[in-house]
């Protein structure tokens, strides 16, 4: 059977053939394992003769590139005479089961343990089954089959680097993304292990966390898929040699980025401030949000001004009785609005005038906000009014927190009345009219009324022709009559 030696092998030692004292073929492989014994024996049956044959397979055979292998073995039968005739007896041996996986504990990480300066680490554990053959190899599926995550707002890529030299072909997986330009290292998973068994082999795999991680479509966890190939000595050329596997590793979700924010107050600008440009009587404040990114890094911080502006109650807040709305200032991302009303009138600024590309995770920033009043407003009875000032905050995972500034707006300066020098009217000649001039002094809002009170006590107990006058007030006029009510 020499025509056998050296065309099969088991765990890629090459299997050699002899006959033993028997005469029973034996099949060896180079490092003294037997993997294959077939037996012949002759039946007599009332003279007419067979034969019967035992294959006793032992070890795997490498099925490299076949799901079958075929062992022709050659039968040679001598009768007494010394006539001899040969035959083949087909032998065919098919490749059997894969290898097999099991899962066993995973790894479960929370994310908000990060502290800027840490790593988190979990061990879980796995186990291979031989199948028909012999587990040679475990190792990390391609990068391409690993799960897509991103982190501190970037995607993560991932890279395959020597692992444990006890499990041949593996690898140690590496997830990192790239901030500015430099790397930063985001996860990496290690397996360890042996495969010095046969039948079953233990690994442990160690997860570090140096980031936190959002998976697409991600929620509160983030659940990472990672998979692993487990090959058997054929070298997973046929349907049998190969099998996957995945890593049970669970990522919680870290804390929400905080946000507060400082109130301010001013007063309202002039009434003809905004018509004629003088901007030099705007009123201005200045306020401060102060945000902490948790392990997730902000990547937008904006303003959420909409639709009709309205004072914290949810009442409209007008302009001279016109109502406003408010416009965000185009290109300004979020971070400038202005509140004008439907003729056009500016009257409320708000602006972030500056706010970074990013805020690191573990990190927090204290940003300005300024309230600019260009003209007055109505106020009512109350001498404030209080606006409520929206920012929302979106970190890297898409988690958005929103936070309120209270704005109060005080009323101005009153109108007041100067000192009226006064006119005399000489009684006794013809009807006569004189101009008197009373100064106004004008506060921050536009007078609508300048009337007479209804009380006059000047006026009481004056007397026309010895007879006691009344007098009638009628807006921005007083009418003095006589006993008759006649005009005086």
């Amino acid at each position: 059977q020499q025509s056998l030696d050296g065309k099969y092998s088991s765990h890629g030692s090459k299997v050699t053939f002899t006959l033993d004292a028997d005469g029973d073929l034996v099949g060896t492989t180079a490092d003294g394992r037997e993997v294959l014994r077939a037996e012949l024996e002759l039946v007599d049956n009332n003279g007419n003769w067979s034969v019967t044959s035992k294959v006793t397979l032992s070890g795997e055979l490498d099925h490299q590139g076949n799901e079958s292998l075929d062992l022709p073995l050659t039968v040679t039968l001598t009768d007494k005479d010394g006539d001899s005739v040969s035959t083949d007896l087909p032998l065919t041996i098919k490749d059997g089961n894969a290898p097999g996986f099991v899962a066993g504990s995973g790894v479960s990480l929370d994310e908000g343990d990060l502290n800027g300066g840490n790593t988190l680490t979990g061990t879980g554990h796995f186990e291979v089954n031989a199948g028909s053959d012999r587990v040679s190899e475990v190792s990390f599926a391609d990068v391409t089959q690993q799960p897509k995550l991103t982190a501190l707002g970037q995607t993560v890529l991932y890279e395959l680097v020597d692992g444990d030299p006890n499990i041949p072909g593996n690898q140690i997986l590496k997830g990192y993304v790239m901030v500015d330009g430099q790397r930063v290292e985001v996860l990496e998973v290690e397996i360890s292990g042996s495969l010095n068994n046969a039948a079953s082999n233990g690994f442990d795999y160690k997860v570090t966390l140096h980031e936190g991680v959002h998976q697409e479509n991600g929620s509160t966890s983030t659940d990472l898929p990672f998979q692993i190939n487990i090959v058997d000595s054929d070298k997973g050329a046929g349907n049998n040699d190969s099998t996957s596997g995945t890593l049970n590793v669970s990522i919680g979700e870290g804390n929400n980025p905080t946000i507060s924010l400082t109130g301010v107050t001013l007063s309202e600008g002039r009434f003809d401030g905004a018509g004629s440009n003088q901007t030099a009587d705007d009123q201005q404040a200045t306020g401060q949000l102060t945000i902490k990114a948790d392990s997730d890094p902000v990547v937008d911080v904006r303003l959420t001004l909409a639709g009709q502006v309205v004072d914290a109650s949810g009442k409209a807040i007008t302009h001279n009785g016109e109502t406003l709305t408010w416009k965000e200032v185009p290109g300004s991302n979020g971070h400038s609005f202005q509140a004008v009303t439907a003729s056009g009138t500016l009257v409320l600024t708000v602006t972030l005038p500056s706010v970074p590309g990013r805020i690191e995770a573990h990190t927090d920033a204290t940003l300005d906000y300024q309230v600019t009043v260009h003209t007055n407003l109505d106020h009512g009875a109350s001498d404030d009014l209080n606006l409520t000032l929206p920012v929302q905050v979106t970190d890297s995972d898409g988690s958005v927190i929103n936070g309120n500034s209270n704005v109060v707006i005080k009323d101005a300066a009153d109108p007041n009345l100067g000192i009226d020098s006064g006119i005399s009217l000489q009684e006794g000649g013809a009807s006569q009219s004189l101009d008197g001039q009373l100064p106004v002094n004008v506060g921050s809002d536009r007078l609508v009324s300048l009337n007479f009170e209804a009380s006059q006590p000047g006026l009481d107990g004056l007397t026309s022709g010895g007879k006691p006058t009344t007098y009638q007030v009628n807006g921005n006029q007083i009418t003095l009559l006589d006993a008759a009510g006649k005009v005086i």
